[in-house]
């Protein structure tokens, strides 16, 4: 759907409104694509002999996981998933975990100061079929960073791979967050409870009457027509999957405590990976690509950004799938000078100098001959491609990306100016603006 905003990945141009209907992609490179190499699986293999009930109560002794016979809690709590095998199945299991750790601290800090120690007992997730058993290395190293333990309330994050374990497995150990209060906006600005109807309803007018009545993505006309185009090199039209996640509507009073902010992290990683899943499980003629929806992050661009940048992005990388989609934030308070970046950072809008240095370079050129921007209106035209009616992640199939990347190449001559799309569309969102400023 909107490869467009895939700023970072590939790109392409939707049709120009003086004629020009080809697009042009950045000469930029998906990172973090892995190797096809995998090692021996001896745990694999034992599953697939039927010796998945041996192997489970071998991992059981193995980390001293007793069944709760004598009414006493267990000191760890299994999630046996003996058949996943693709690592973002993995991730998705993983942040379940860890969101029901964090639903329920909350909801005991919310109602007393006292934490029962069981909530908090470390998870074990063990996959011994996982494709990429080196992967759960690399998500480790990525939980145990300073920034994704208090995002994600964690301790400690501990792998253990066959043969030193009978079966691979992470261990999550919970931090203690005790129910400190803190300022937040959703204090100081009064927040609206908003259901998760009415924010996808906002989504799909958003992408109706705005992403296709302008015409800013050239493959997604409307909700229920993405990924159009593409037709000639194996794509289907599919439609748009929005889905809306939230803190089940907490009162705002408890929101000011780190335990909130904890939830509301992990809901929001949580409904990432599990619609990942959902979409790269469905047909493309079903879904072309996934919008996730969060609204309990509107007001808080600067916390919503923080778990994309520092859980999202770098769990996605280590679990390798950039092999399987890509992924763009929009925020309804985009501002890219907050982002603070100067070259392309995955998952954000070009830089405001880029789309200039693009403009300078295309200046001979009928898209933005006559047409110029100062500095701040450029700025506000960039932001507005990125600011949706809540805080939304947009999913996209690698395999849409990679079909569209063959189709530029069959263009010919008819190639247009290198990066025209970040030109028109700036051009186009600055005359919607000052036409906003004119009414």
């Amino acid at each position: 759907m909107f490869f467009v905003f895939l700023l970072l990945l590939l790109n392409e141009v939707s049709p120009l409104p003086n004629g020009i209907s080809s697009f042009q992609f950045p000469k930029i490179k998906f990172i973090g694509i892995s190797s096809n190499d995998v090692p021996d699986n001896v745990p694999k293999r034992r599953i697939e002999k039927g010796e998945g009930d041996d192997l489970k109560q071998s991992l059981e002794k193995h980390c001293s996981i007793k069944e709760d016979l004598s009414g006493d809690p267990p000191r760890y709590s299994l999630r046996w998933e003996p058949y996943l095998q693709e690592s973002y199945d993995v991730a998705n299991v993983l942040f379940q975990e860890i969101v029901q750790v964090a639903r329920a601290r909350f909801h005991c800090y919310s109602d007393s100061e006292n934490l029962d120690t069981q909530i908090t007992s470390p998870r074990v997730i063990s996959c011994p079929s996982m494709s990429r058993l080196n992967d759960l290395e690399s998500i480790a190293t990525v939980l145990r960073s300073d920034k994704c333990k208090i995002l994600l309330g964690l301790d400690d994050v501990v792998v253990e791979l066959y043969p030193s374990s009978p079966s691979p497995y992470l261990r999550l150990s919970f931090s203690t967050l005790g129910n400190a209060q803190k300022t937040s906006l959703a204090e100081t600005e009064n927040l609206q409870t908003i259901s998760c109807e009415a924010a996808i309803a906002a989504t799909e007018s958003w992408v109706d009457n705005f992403l296709g009545k302008y015409n800013l993505c050239p493959y997604t006309s409307s909700v229920s027509k993405a990924a159009v185009g593409l037709t000639s090199v194996g794509i289907p039209v599919g439609h748009v999957h929005i889905v809306a996640g939230s803190t089940n509507n907490v009162d705002d009073r408890k929101k000011s405590s780190s335990a909130y902010d904890v939830l509301r992290a992990a809901e929001l990683v949580s409904e990432f990976w599990s619609e990942t899943v959902t979409l790269l499980k469905s047909p493309e003629s079903d879904w072309a690509t996934s919008l996730v929806v969060f609204p309990d992050f509107d007001n808080d661009f600067d916390a919503f950004v923080d778990v994309c940048d520092n859980v999202i992005q770098p769990i996605i990388l280590a679990t390798s799938s950039t092999d399987y989609i890509g992924r763009a934030w929009f925020h309804p308070r985009y501002d890219a000078d907050t982002v603070g970046h100067t070259s392309v950072v995955p998952g954000h809008a070009v830089p405001h100098k880029m789309v200039q240095q693009f403009i300078d370079k295309a200046h001979d050129s009928k898209i933005s001959r006559g047409n110029k921007m100062t500095p701040t209106e450029l700025s506000s035209a960039n932001n507005k491609v990125r600011m949706t009616p809540h805080a939304t992640i947009n999913i996209l199939r690698r395999s849409q990306l990679t079909a569209a990347t063959e189709y530029e190449k069959g263009l010919g001559e008819k190639k247009p100016t290198p990066n025209s799309i970040y030109v028109r569309n700036a051009l186009k969102l600055n005359e919607i603006l000052k036409g906003d400023e004119n009414k």
